[in-house]
């Protein structure tokens, strides 16, 4: 049953909608915090990956790259057809989740492969994480920056004068639902974004050593799996949680230990391997004595020249 609400208003308002709604202040104050906290969150990790590994510039912007072709663009297009085609259900979440997991690490293996001639070292990978786990904190920030400007429009507007601006029926039930959606956020939704951004980042770049170690060889090829499983866990939790089919809070609970185990298995296969390319590392040294050190020569019977 539809009612009309307003007389202003060229359409009906369906049974239900309140146009004297607002969002709610909690959730435009948590959208600006989780903003500022995923930015430090990037700094932070920045910092501390770069006080042990050397960055360089050329695994970073193609970090960047990386993440535009195959995180965002690859994924997004691929999510789009298979919302458009299977919905919303279990199913959809599960392929969803597997083709957002599968073309990221996979498009990483191929990077390795293409660049091989720049891949010599665990820094290099690494370079690589850092650019992602940079992209991926600058686009959540960006989407919680959205949300604090829609809920301001849609409290200083008010629902009704965005409304009246419709010309037609589509565009007008497209408008109000994209509204309510804006007011039916909830502060732990936000809080469960900027969470999950973060488990997230903090992923990228752990999954830069386990890659780079079977790529070498080091380690047996199955971690490409291993690596796909553990991203496909991630993504499930977030989609599934987007959907209403599991807990906000819950959701961070799993997605943050999923990444926090990953990260403790990476740095287990950092420090067997990859320990002595650490940054600040003692360099060997080919005579004897303290590295980094040189001989002082010692000059015995001078009398005698």
């Amino acid at each position: 049953m539809r009612n009309f609400i307003s007389s202003e208003l060229k359409f009906e308002i369906p049974e239900g909608y309140d146009i004297g709604s607002t969002v709610p202040r909690s959730t435009i104050m948590m959208s600006i915090i989780g903003m500022l906290v995923i930015i430090a969150a990037a700094a932070i990790l920045f910092m501390w990956v770069r006080k042990r590994e050397r960055i360089n510039g050329f695994g970073f912007f193609g970090g960047i790259a990386t993440y535009m072709t195959f995180y965002y663009l690859g994924v997004s297009v691929v999510a789009n057809l298979i919302i458009k085609f299977m919905g919303s259900s279990y199913i959809s979440i599960l392929v969803l989740a597997l083709t957002a997991s599968s073309i990221p690490i996979l498009g990483r293996v191929l990077t390795m492969k293409m660049f091989s001639y720049k891949m010599n070292k665990v820094a290099d990978s690494i370079s690589f994480g850092v650019g992602i786990m940079a992209s991926e904190g600058l686009v959540s920030a960006i989407n919680l920056l959205m949300v604090y400007i829609s809920a301001n429009t849609v409290n200083k507007t008010g629902v009704e004068q965005l409304l009246s601006s419709a010309e037609t029926q589509e565009e007008f039930d497209s408008v109000l639902q994209s509204i309510f959606e804006i007011i039916e956020y909830k502060p732990a939704v936000v809080i469960g974004l900027a969470v999950s951004a973060i488990a997230c980042m903090v992923f990228h770049i752990a999954v830069s050593v386990p890659l780079f170690a079977a790529y070498q060889q080091k380690v047996s090829k199955g971690f490409y799996a291993f690596c796909i499983g553990t991203y496909f866990a991630i993504r499930l939790f977030i989609y599934m949680a987007g959907s209403g089919f599991l807990n906000i809070i819950l959701n961070m609970v799993l997605v943050v230990a999923g990444s926090a185990l990953f990260a403790v298995t990476s740095i287990r296969i950092y420090k067997i391997f990859y320990k002595d390319e650490e940054k600040d590392a003692p360099k060997r040294s080919g005579g004897s004595g303290e590295p980094g050190k040189k001989k002082i020569p010692r000059f015995e019977n001078l009398s005698k020249l």
